[in-house]
C-alpha cells in the first residue's frame, strides 16, 4: 500500500458477535501488515485478545469517541467499526458528527445489515463538489490493495447544469486519478435528485462491493446523503473523514 499502516484498530458494538468484523479486521491486516489492536470501550462487546492474532486496549469511554482517541494518540490510519448506526438530531450530530474527530485516519464501517466481503469493485460516488475528491486517495489504495474494479459514478441533479458540468470535470479526474495509479477503472454518470438513492441503486447492482464515501455535512454526499447511505448500505463503507480546506487549490488530491 502507498500509505503505511503500522497498526489496525478495531471495535464492535456490544450487543453485536465478535464476527464478522474479525474475520475483515485480519483480511485488512494481511493487506497492510499492521497489527490487530481491539479497543474495547464501555460500550464495546467485551472479547479477550487471542494470541497471534490480537491484542485488547481498554479505555473508558463511549465506542466512537474511544476509538478516536486512540486513533489520535497512536497516529493509525486505519480503523474498523461494526456498530449501529447513529442518528442526528435538530441540533446536528449522526454519523458525520461521529466519524468528525477520527481526522485523516480511514474508517471501514459495518453497520447491522452488512456483511463482511473482500472487495472486486469499489464504487466512488463523484458530485459537483470539490470535497467530493478527499476520498480518492484512500479509494484508489485500497483498491491497488485487493485488486478491485473502481466505478467512478458521476452523480449530479437534474436540473442543475453547473452541478452537472462540475460533476463530469470531477468524475474524469477521478477517472485519470485511478489509471495514473494503474488501477481498473470504469466512469458512469447519472442524474438524480437523491444522491444517496442513486449510489444505493448502483451498490446493489455491483458484487463484492465497497461504497467510498467523504463524511462531508455540504456538498456530494451532504449530511442527508452521507447519512442515508450509512444507514441503507448493504455492503461496507470505506469512509475518508471531511478535511477543512484552507486557501485554494485541488482538494483530495
Amino acid at each position: 500500500m502507498d500509505e503505511k499502516n503500522t497498526s489496525i484498530l478495531f471495535t464492535i458494538d456490544k450487543n453485536y458477535q465478535l464476527e464478522p468484523a474479525l474475520t475483515a479486521v485480519k483480511s485488512l491486516a494481511r493487506k497492510t501488515q499492521g497489527k490487530i489492536i481491539y479497543v474495547q470501550t464501555d460500550e464495546s462487546l467485551v472479547v479477550e485478545g487471542q494470541s497471534g492474532v490480537f491484542e485488547v486496549m481498554r479505555i473508558a469511554s463511549t465506542l466512537w469517541k474511544g476509538l478516536a482517541k486512540v486513533a489520535q494518540e497512536q497516529g493509525v490510519k486505519m480503523v474498523l467499526i461494526s456498530a449501529p448506526y447513529q442518528k442526528g438530531g435538530l441540533l446536528g450530530g449522526g454519523m458525520s458528527a461521529c466519524v468528525k474527530s477520527f481526522d485523516k485516519c480511514r474508517i471501514v464501517y459495518l453497520n447491522q445489515s452488512q456483511n463482511w466481503l473482500e472487495p472486486r469493485n469499489m464504487l466512488l460516488p463523484i458530485d459537483g463538489n470539490s470535497e467530493t475528491r478527499q476520498k480518492l486517495f484512500a479509494t484508489s489504495d485500497w483498491a491497488k490493495s485487493y485488486l478491485s474494479l473502481v466505478t467512478v459514478l458521476g452523480v449530479s441533479h437534474p436540473k442543475d447544469t453547473e452541478d452537472q458540468k462540475y460533476s463530469h470535470m470531477y468524475a474524469l479526474q477521478a477517472k485519470i486519478y485511478m489509471e495514473e495509479r494503474k488501477i481498473n477503472v470504469k466512469l458512469e454518470e447519472v442524474q438524480n435528485k437523491s444522491c444517496a438513492e442513486a449510489v444505493l441503486a448502483k451498490s446493489n447492482d455491483l458484487p463484492n462491493c465497497w461504497i467510498a464515501a467523504v463524511s462531508n455535512s455540504d456538498g456530494a454526499f451532504k449530511t442527508s446523503a452521507f447519512q442515508a447511505v450509512c444507514e441503507q448500505a448493504k455492503v461496507p463503507i470505506l469512509i475518508s473523514p471531511y478535511q477543512e480546506v484552507v486557501g485554494t487549490g485541488s482538494v483530495g488530491y
